[in-house]
């Protein structure tokens, strides 16, 4: 869990000046909206299972190469360290009767135009709301793995 700060976020790796690689498993915050990350030496940035209770990522990494994420895409993404971004994995899990991730993931894909390699799992793309009305119904996720 990381508590926020005054100006309502969370920087949990402005204390790592020399980090590589960032790991972030089931990220939770408190008193803030806005994860942000900043590092002028972060290459590869994993975020897996983010908690709900945040709006936004800013990413501030000008050396940033491979950005992964797996769970419910619920943050906008936003920041300078976007276009640096060459590589990108996405395994989302999507419910389908919830609008909000789907046009969430649709732009970090418009937001991360400048990559080379873009691997998001097809049951990320599929929408089968018409050929199967039980998961809308229930709202059961559509689990993706890359």
């Amino acid at each position: 869990m990381f508590c926020g700060g005054d100006d309502n976020c969370v920087e949990p790796s402005s204390a790592f000046t020399k980090l590589n690689s960032l790991v972030i498993d089931r990220c939770a915050i408190r008193d803030a909206q806005t994860l942000r990350i900043s590092s002028e030496t972060l290459v590869n940035l994993a975020m897996h299972e983010s908690s709900y209770d945040f709006d936004k990522i800013q990413l501030f990494t000008q050396s940033l190469c491979t950005f992964t994420y797996t769970g419910h895409p619920d943050q906008r993404i936003c920041g300078s360290g976007l276009s640096s971004v060459k590589l990108v994995n996405i395994a989302a899990e999507i419910y389908f009767c919830w609008e909000k991730p789907a046009m969430l993931l649709l732009s970090w894909l418009q937001d991360l135009a400048d990559v080379k390699s873009l691997t998001v799992s097809s049951t990320t793309l599929q929408d089968d709301r018409s050929s199967n009305e039980d998961k809308v119904e229930n709202c059961q996720p559509n689990v993706a793995t890359a």
